[in-house]
């Protein structure tokens, strides 16, 4: 198993797909990455983050995700996968739910490594009247592109 430290680039997010509540507050994001071989072109991810505001130390969001992910062409992956997230609307927890599929284009030098993904994702989020979860959920289609340099420790 590898640990890998993630940096991304979020581009055009805050220009394209703008957040409807804006929180004043800074975030402090923590997150472990474990991936699993399976085969030569196979293998398993598994992740977990944690988001929290400062300076009130409230939690923001909680993420755990699993992936699977298959090496079809030199440089290529294809994956899918999903991942369930708790996320405070000031109020409560709020769980979701984003199966997604995606392609990722990597190049690598030695332990650091560009990559170029894209994702599909289908967002289900559920229902909540202010303060307390109601029955049901309300879904979402979003495409992200995150460019990105991974280490490797």
């Amino acid at each position: 198993m590898k640990l890998q430290l993630i940096l991304c680039l979020c581009l055009f997010n805050t220009v394209l797909l703008p957040q409807n509540i804006i929180t004043r507050e800074n975030q402090l994001w923590s997150g472990i990455q474990i991936k699993k071989s399976l085969s030569p072109k196979q293998y398993l991810i598994f992740e977990a983050e944690e988001r929290i505001f400062y300076p009130s130390l409230k939690q923001s969001l909680w993420m755990t995700r699993i992936q699977y992910h298959c090496l079809k062409y030199k440089n290529f992956d294809f994956s899918f996968g999903s991942a369930f997230f708790s996320s405070n609307n000031g109020y409560i927890n709020v769980p979701e739910i984003w199966p997604h599929i995606e392609l990722l284009y990597s190049v690598s030098k030695r332990k650091l490594k560009f990559t170029n993904r894209f994702r599909t994702e289908l967002r289900y989020s559920h229902n909540v009247n202010k303060n307390e979860i109601t029955n049901g959920y309300t879904g979402n289609f979003r495409f992200r592109n995150r460019i990105g340099f991974e280490y490797e420790i």
